[in-house]
């Protein structure tokens, strides 16, 4: 069940080494609480799409969105 008390909201751009490290960290914290994270991504031309994909398969309260511009 989700935690609907909190959320973690993380806006990005270009930062996908720094956002995989954030959610390496994170994630083992707050796990056991089930907190929702958003990551809402300003159009990347990196990796970031990668990375979330990654950690979305491990913590399934992972939200991800991406914006055009």
């Amino acid at each position: 069940m989700q935690n609907n008390l909190v959320s973690i909201l993380i806006p990005t751009y270009n930062r996908a080494d720094f956002l995989d490290y954030s959610l390496g960290i994170h994630i083992p914290m707050i796990e056991k609480y089930n907190i929702q994270i958003m990551i809402f991504d300003n159009a990347s031309t990196d990796n970031t799409q990668e990375v979330v994909k990654k950690w979305a398969h491990r913590y399934p309260h992972l939200i991800y969105h991406r914006h055009n511009e």
